[in-house]
């Protein structure tokens, strides 16, 4: 015989990469649907002493969980970083104007105080003119 016997697999549709879908020569790959993967390649129906039959094997697998749900964990704890960097961020930020506006204030203190000190030692005074 010149052709192999065609078969529907259990999951997945086929498609004719390479032939008629029965003659010797012609080349089969599946696909899956999906949350589930290929198990090999393509298949081939090949002639030998003893007949024809398809070389190769194809099937789909269901997806396991950690397949499945991997991505989606990775994509949480990347928010969750991204969130707990952020945090971190405006923490340093508020701190740095924190201590920014207190030196400030410190300057500021030493300045009135060395300007009271300079207007006590100078003897002026405002007695004049409060009215």
């Amino acid at each position: 015989t010149r052709w192999c016997p065609m078969s529907q697999p259990a999951l997945g549709f086929q498609q004719i990469i390479y032939g008629n879908g029965t003659d010797v020569g012609t080349v089969i790959a599946l696909h899956c649907p999906d949350k589930h993967k290929l198990i090999g390649d393509s298949v081939k129906c090949v002639k030998d002493a003893n007949g024809t039959y398809w070389a190769g094997n194809t099937y789909c697998k269901p997806l396991s969980y950690n397949e499945t749900h991997g991505f989606q964990l990775a994509v949480l704890l990347s928010i969750v970083s991204s969130a707990i960097i952020l945090l971190m961020s405006m923490v340093f930020i508020t701190r740095c104007l924190v201590n920014c506006i207190e030196k400030s204030k410190r300057k500021e203190m030493h300045r009135l105080v060395k300007l009271s000190k300079y207007v006590v030692s100078s003897g002026f005074s405002m007695s004049g003119y409060m009215g």
